[in-house]
């Protein structure tokens, strides 16, 4: 089996795989809805004190890399967020019953450690006369508040009344 897997692949990197496989199903489901986003290293972003220019104490350049360092992390805990990895799907059945019962209540469920990364699977629902319904989900790379509130939004745009 799982030489059967790594002969399917497209590519060694499974981001790259996932974006050819998004094109394969826009083509085939074009009346579903797919948002992706890969993740960027953030590590290329870091500034070093060298780029500002040469300091001519080690102990100025090592305090001007520890204030970088601590600039870099406020950046992107709050700024940076488009680095992360998103991935958000909604399919066109699941557009009908966010309409009709999204605006009572929706639930977010969620699972983790389904697959060989901690990436955690969010599943939007909302209550129907019957049962509760999937209308949405979607894959973050971290857990916060931010992340969830993006891979929202853009199920909101798709689905705006």
């Amino acid at each position: 089996m799982y030489r059967a897997t790594i002969k399917n692949r497209i590519s060694r990197i499974d981001q790259a795989n996932v974006q050819m496989k998004i094109n394969e199903w826009s083509k085939v489901y074009n009346e579903d809805s797919f948002f992706f986003r890969s993740h960027s290293d953030q590590e290329e972003e870091k500034v070093h004190a060298n780029d500002l220019g040469e300091r001519e104490s080690s102990i100025n350049v090592t305090k001007l890399e520890d204030e970088l360092d601590e600039e870099v992390l406020l950046t992107n805990e709050w700024g940076e967020q488009n680095k992360k990895l998103v991935f958000v799907h909604q399919t066109a059945l699941q557009q009908w019953p966010l309409r009709l019962y999204g605006n009572h209540i929706c639930l977010l469920d969620t699972t983790y450690k389904t697959t060989r990364y901690a990436l955690p699977l969010f599943f939007l629902a909302v209550k129907t006369n019957v049962n509760y319904q999937v209308v949405g989900s979607f894959v973050i790379e971290d857990e916060t508040v931010r992340a969830i509130n993006e891979a929202l939004e853009v199920i909101s745009k798709w689905t705006p009344d």
